[in-house]
């Protein structure tokens, strides 16, 4: 897998000076958020606003480049993988594309599920460079994108490393990054971690390109779900059109955006401190192997909340 090129190489000019859209809707309530909701009448427009389309824009660039790479990525992992595992991935990796493709061909008169999933590609977009260009989670983090065959299998579209003054690698935390909006897929989501918790096996990665040192295979990683809200999209959005128009180009301003660290940061905790107590619950079954499953997994789930 590939670094991703900085926002300030991107082809942006032709993006000009953009308008500031602030628009509110009707006003709604959630029974659960995974994110910081500060006023509920704000809702997703019908269409993209214009900062939204931009930067959907460099979205699409993105993560067309790295999807067309996915597959010349997962060649680089032969002597991690055998050739058969890599073979069959390949062959899984186009069965979910093609699936994938054959699902938004019969939606394609569905224009409210075309803006649900631009808008989920531009929440990712976001906040893995707000997250890696910022540096939110510390100057001893690292935050990579994950390769397409691990985002479409294990559910994971990013990941922050924590190192610690040698360089080894002390922590990570894997996040799903969705829209409010999106309540099936959100369902989804939650039944997945559910579901990896109940087994006591948290997030694997098959192609992890460290960006640094070497290829890994990753095991019993917590993970989070990032739901960004139509109020941390607006803040979002508008402060990445700001940076598109510095002088450096990068996220770094985000950082400093009081809800959107409000957002980030209570919102891991809480939910890294719940998954903890449903694994403790599971410990004492009947099999001391998958006792040992659960303690691993909380082992690496506190050391990713002591770093935050």
């Amino acid at each position: 897998m590939t670094t991703t090129e900085p926002v300030g190489d991107q082809r942006i000019e032709r993006a000009g000076q953009p308008t500031i859209i602030r628009r509110r809707g009707k006003e709604r309530t959630m029974e659960k958020t995974y994110g910081v909701l500060d006023n509920p009448s704000i809702q997703f427009e019908r269409d993209l606003t214009e900062n939204e389309s931009i930067i959907l824009q460099l979205a699409l660039a993105e993560k067309n480049k790295s999807d067309a790479e996915a597959i010349s990525d997962m060649q680089q992992f032969k002597g991690l993988h055998s050739d058969k595992k890599i073979d069959e991935d390949v062959l899984l990796l186009n069965k979910l594309r093609k699936k994938q493709a054959a699902k938004e061909d019969a939606e394609k008169s569905n224009d409210a599920k075309d803006i649900a999933k631009e808008r989920a590609i531009i929440a990712e977009y976001l906040f893995y460079n707000f997250a890696s260009d910022s540096k939110f989670f510390g100057k001893n983090s690292f935050v990579t994108k994950t390769n397409e065959f691990d985002d479409r299998t294990h559910h994971a579209d990013s990941i922050v490393t924590w190192f610690d003054k040698e360089g080894n690698d002390t922590a990570r935390l894997a996040f799903d990054v969705t829209i409010s909006s999106n309540e099936q897929v959100l369902a989804t989501k939650e039944d997945y971690i559910k579901s990896d918790i109940k087994s006591g096996k948290l997030t694997s990665l098959d192609y992890f390109d460290s960006q640094s040192t070497a290829n890994y295979s990753l095991s019993q990683i917590p993970r989070v779900i990032i739901m960004l809200t139509p109020q941390n999209i607006i803040a979002m959005c508008n402060k990445a059109i700001e940076a598109i128009q510095s002088e450096d180009r990068e996220f770094d301003s985000l950082a400093d955006d009081p809800s959107i660290k409000k957002f980030i940061g209570i919102h891991i905790k809480e939910e890294l401190s719940s998954q903890i107590e449903r694994l403790q619950k599971n410990i004492g079954s009947d099999s001391p192997e998958k006792d040992l499953l659960f303690q691993q997994a909380i082992l690496n789930t506190e050391a990713a909340v002591k770093q935050l």
